[in-house]
């Protein structure tokens, strides 16, 4: 879902938790949530990050992409970026040269493959709120993932994060985790 503040994500995590509690299908203790940023990160498939905060971490990993680390991104495949189609519609803005995904703005979910967890959209379409702060004391929450609009080596990059303050963005939105009680 794209256009969606950080608080209006929250909510649907704890509707779809009260809904599905209500209905019988979700164990008590469990519930669903937006990721943590360290959890995205493995989710991404990054091994490990120094430091204890997304600033801290942001863009350290200079390699990896969702895809691999080669740059640009494999043709069609990565995920969906400012490409040749979003050239046509918007000339004046960058684009990655010579990379096509055939779509103008966001895609359907899964219209690339999944990842080696069997995880969709890790990257492109819509940045995606994270559980953090981006740094404390601060009131800016970490994204993770670029977006359609994204087309530079560095926002592409795994480890990188953006920060945003709770508003509604067309380029940003959520996917959410489902956690458990620690045994």
């Amino acid at each position: 879902m794209a256009g969606v503040s950080w608080d209006e994500a929250n909510a649907f995590c704890q509707w779809l938790t009260e809904k599905e509690i209500a209905e019988g299908k979700l164990p008590k203790g469990m519930k669903y949530r937006l990721p943590k940023d360290e959890e995205w990160s493995r989710a991404v498939g990054l091994a490990s990050e120094v430091g204890a905060t997304p600033k801290e971490r942001d863009g350290k990993n200079q390699v990896d992409f969702p895809w691999g680390t080669e740059y640009p991104p494999p043709k069609g495949k990565a995920g969906n970026y400012a490409d040749t189609a979003f050239h046509e519609k918007f000339p004046t803005d960058n684009w990655v040269a010579g990379y096509t995904d055939g779509f103008v703005v966001t895609s359907p979910v899964g219209s690339f493959p999944a990842n080696k967890y069997g995880l969709y959209d890790m990257s492109g379409n819509v940045w995606q709120w994270c559980e953090d702060l981006y740094e404390p004391g601060n009131a800016e929450r970490a994204l993770r993932g670029a977006s359609w609009h994204d087309f530079n080596r560095s926002r592409l990059l795994s480890s990188n994060r953006v920060r945003g303050i709770d508003h509604r963005n067309s380029t940003w939105g959520f996917r959410c985790v489902l956690d458990q009680p620690s045994r």
